[in-house]
C-alpha cells in the first residue's frame, strides 16, 4: 500500500540499526533433501542457473520465515548473475539470522559460512515517486564462484507487521519462470488458529496433518519446468499453480480490521484550515470539491511505507499540520472534510493496483490491497475519488479514476467486495489537422488542433507540471519530423486549459519544406507524391503479433480518439469517397475518406476500445483486423508532373 509511517527522524535511526546474526537453524525446521534426477542443461535455463532447491518453510507460531536456496551454475553468465547474496527486510519488525552459505563443486562441500559479512544497503528504489520503504537489503559479495558450482545458503527472518494482528495471508507459487529441480513448502500453524487454505492446480498434491501442539501442511514438486507467461495476460489473473491461505473466515473480518485501524481516538479539528478550504465556496457542490482539491493539490504526497505505519494511516490533524501524507492519509482526511459538509456516506476505500478486480478470486486478506481511494454517496449517486491524484479538472461529478473493478469499502460491518462500476464517459481526445499543399514550391503549412478531455486533459495538465511548453512543442515537433524531415514550427505552441471544463486545447503550427517527391512511376512517367500517416492515431492502434494465445488478453481500455485531417491540394482530385469500418469484441474502428469541394480532401479516424479484456480466443481476429486496419492507415497522393 502506499503507505506513511513513522516521523523521518525515528525512521533514519529505525533503518540505521538493522537487526542480524548468523545463529544455527531453527529446532522446528525440518532438514530438506534436495536431491533429485531431475537436472537442465545451459538451453533450458535463463540468465546461465537454475534452482537446485527451494525450500521455504513458514512457522506461524513463532513467526519465523525459514528459506533455504541452492543455485546450480551453468555459464559464466550465471556465475556474475548468481555470484551474491541479497537479503530485504523491514527493520521496524524484522530480524534476520543467517546460518550457512556452502559452495558445493565436483561434488565436495566447501564451507564459507564464517566468510559472509553483510553489508546493508538501504536502497530506496521509489524516491522519485516520495516513497520510502524503509527496508533494508544485506548483501554480500561471494568469492572464487564458477561455472559448475552449486551455491547452497540458509537463513530465516522472524516478525510479522503487528498492524495485521492475527491476520495473516499468503500466497507461495508454484511455477516459476525459469526450472527448479525440488521445490518444497512446509507450514505449521497453532492448532486453535483457523485457517482456511486453497492449492490452485494442485488440488490433490499437500498433506495436512495435524500434531499435538500444532498443524503441518507440506508440498513438495520436482522437475519443474520453466514456465512462459504471454505478456498479455491481465494483471488480474495469476496463471501460474499456487497454494493459498488465510485466516480470515470472510471478507468482514477484514473490513472490520480495516475499521479499527482507520479508527481515529480523537476528534478531527479543521479550524486553522476551513477559511483556506471552503472560503470561495457557495454551495455544497462548492464545498465538495474545494475540500477534494484540498486533499488532492494542497497536501502533497508522501510515504514512508515501514512498520506499523506502512498500513496505520496519520491522524487528519496531523496530516494537515504537516502537509503532507500517502494514499491512507490523504484518503481518511477527505472523507472526515466530506462528513463534516454533511456528507455521512463516505468511507475510505481498500483497492490492488496489482491484481485489481482479481481480489475476489483470492481468499480475503488484507495483504491484497496496495492503495486506498473515497468513495461517498450524495444526492443518489455513488463516486470514487483517489486522493492521490492532482490537478484533476471539472467536478466531483465527472472526475475520472482508473477503474480497479473492486474495492473493500473500510465501514463497519461490511461483508463483502463492492464493484466501483467506473463508466468514464468524459476522457477523450479529438484532433483537427489542416494540411495545406496546395503549392509545390513554396513551403505546405500544417496546423493542428488537439483537444483532450476528462483524464486525458488531467494527464497533460501534469506533464506541463514537470515540462515547459518549449519541452512539449520540441516533443511534438520530433514526432511529426518522422514523416517531414524538414519541418519548422511557424507559431508557438498555444495551450488553453478550460480547467472547469478539464479540457485542454493545444494548437500547433508548422512549415514544411519538400513535403512533396518526385517518384518514376513502372510505366516510366514521374509524378509528385506525398506520403501521408496519422501519427497520433498509432498511439492507440499499432501492428500486433498474431500468435495463439492461451490466456485472455489485455486491451488499453478506455481508449477514446477522434481525428479529422484535412487537405487542400493543388488541384481538383478525381475521387470518391470511401469507408471502412472494423468492429470486434476489443475495438471499434471508422475510416472515411471524403472529397470536398474544390481542392479538398477530408479523412477521419475514430478508434474506441470495448472492454478491458477479450477471450483468448477472440484475439486472432482481433489481431488480423487490427493489422489490416493499420496496413491501411497510409496515404499516398499522386499528381502527374507538369
Amino acid at each position: 500500500m502506499k503507505t506513511l509511517a513513522l516521523p523521518l527522524f525515528v525512521y533514519l535511526i529505525a533503518v540505521g540499526l538493522p537487526l542480524f546474526a548468523t545463529n544455527e537453524v531453527p529446532k522446528w525446521v525440518i532438514p530438506i533433501n534436495g536431491s533429485s534426477e531431475y537436472t537442465f542443461s545451459k538451453y533450458e535455463v535463463s540468465n546461465g542457473y537454475y534452482m537446485d532447491l527451494i525450500d521455504e518453510q513458514s512457522n506461524y507460531i513463532k513467526q519465523e520465515y525459514f528459506n533455504h536456496y541452492s543455485i546450480k551454475i551453468l555459464t559464466n553468465a550465471g556465475v556474475s548473475n548468481t555470484s551474491q547474496l541479497a537479503v530485504s527486510y523491514d527493520t521496524a519488525y524484522q530480524e534476520m539470522s543467517f546460518h550457512y552459505l556452502y559452495i558445493w563443486r565436483n561434488g565436495k562441500k566447501i564451507d564459507k559460512s564464517k566468510d559472509v559479512a553483510f553489508n546493508y544497503l538501504n536502497q530506496e528504489l521509489q524516491l522519485s515517486q516520495s516513497i520510502y520503504n524503509g527496508r533494508v537489503t544485506a548483501h554480500y559479495i561471494l568469492n572464487d564462484i564458477r561455472v559448475g558450482d552449486k551455491i547452497e545458503y540458509a537463513y530465516t527472518l522472524k516478525g510479522d507487521n503487528p498492524i495485521f494482528e492475527s491476520n495473516k495471508l499468503a500466497i507461495y507459487p508454484l511455477q516459476f519462470s525459469n526450472p527448479v529441480s525440488v521445490y518444497s513448502m512446509r507450514i505449521l500453524y497453532d492448532n486453535d488458529q483457523s485457517i482456511t487454505e486453497v492449492c490452485v492446480g494442485c488440488e490433490d498434491e499437500f498433506q495436512k496433518k495435524k500434531e499435538k501442539d500444532f498443524t503441518e501442511i507440506t508440498l513438495r514438486r520436482e522437475g519443474l519446468e520453466a514456465i512462459d507467461l504471454e505478456k498479455t495476460i491481465p494483471v488480474r489473473y495469476l496463471p501460474i499453480d499456487y497454494f493459498h491461505l488465510s485466516t480470515a473466515k470472510s471478507w468482514i473480518d477484514i473490513s472490520s480490521w480495516a475499521e479499527r485501524v482507520f479508527r481515529l481516538d480523537t476528534p478531527v479539528n479543521f479550524d486553522l484550515v476551513f477559511e483556506e478550504i471552503f472560503l470561495d465556496s457557495t454551495s455544497l457542490d462548492d464545498s465538495i470539491n474545494a475540500a477534494i482539491d484540498y486533499v488532492q493539490n494542497k497536501i502533497r504526497y508522501m510515504g514512508i511505507e515501514s512498520g506499523i505505519g506502512s498500513i496505520k494511516p496519520f491522524h487528519p490533524n496531523q496530516v494537515i499540520a504537516q502537509r503532507f501524507g500517502d494514499c491512507k492519509d490523504k484518503s481518511l482526511l477527505l472523507v472526515h472534510l466530506l462528513k463534516m459538509l454533511g456528507v455521512e456516506s463516505a468511507y475510505p476505500a481498500l483497492v490492488s493496483t496489482r491484481v485489481q478486480a482479481g481480489v475476489g478470486d483470492f481468499l480475503p486478506g488484507a495483504q491484497l490491497f496496495d492503495h486506498c481511494i473515497v468513495n461517498f454517496s450524495h444526492a443518489g449517486r455513488s463516486f470514487w475519488i483517489d486522493a492521490t491524484t492532482q490537478l484533476q479538472g471539472g467536478g466531483y461529478q465527472t472526475m475520472t479514476i482508473f477503474d480497479y473493478e473492486l474495492a473493500l469499502l473500510v465501514k463497519k460491518g461490511e461483508n463483502k467486495l463492492t464493484r466501483m462500476k467506473v463508466n468514464d464517459v468524459y476522457s477523450r481526445a479529438e484532433v483537427i489537422e489542416e494540411i495545406d499543399i496546395q503549392s509545390h514550391s513554396t513551403p505546405s503549412t500544417i496546423k493542428i488542433k488537439s483537444r483532450y478531455f476528462g483524464s486525458n486533459a488531467d494527464q497533460i495538465r501534469r506533464t506541463l507540471e514537470y515540462v515547459s511548453v518549449k519541452d512539449l512543442s520540441d516533443q511534438l515537433k520530433s514526432n511529426l519530423a518522422r514523416l517531414y524531415p524538414n519541418i519548422s514550427v511557424s507559431e508557438k505552441l498555444k495551450v488553453f486549459d478550460d480547467f472547469k471544463e478539464n479540457v485542454i486545447t493545444l494548437t500547433e503550427s508548422y512549415n514544411v519544406e519538400g513535403v512533396w517527391d518526385i517518384r518514376e512511376m513502372q510505366d516510366g512517367t514521374k509524378k509528385r507524391v506525398i506520403h501521408y500517416e496519422p501519427l497520433s492515431l498509432y498511439n492507440y492502434m499499432g501492428r500486433l503479433e498474431c500468435e495463439v494465445k492461451k490466456f485472455n488478453v489485455v486491451v488499453g481500455f478506455p481508449a477514446n480518439y477522434r481525428q479529422v485531417t484535412s487537405f487542400l491540394l493543388p488541384e481538383i482530385m478525381d475521387a470518391s469517397s470511401q469507408v471502412e469500418e472494423v468492429n470486434n469484441a476489443a475495438f471499434w474502428f471508422k475510416k472515411k475518406v471524403t472529397p470536398q469541394n474544390d481542392n479538398k480532401l477530408t479523412l477521419e479516424y475514430t478508434f474506441r476500445t470495448k472492454t478491458k479484456e477479450i477471450k483468448a480466443e477472440e484475439f486472432s481476429k482481433v489481431c488480423s483486423d487490427q493489422n489490416a486496419a493499420v496496413n491501411k492507415l497510409p496515404l499516398i497522393l499522386y499528381y502527374p508532373l507538369k
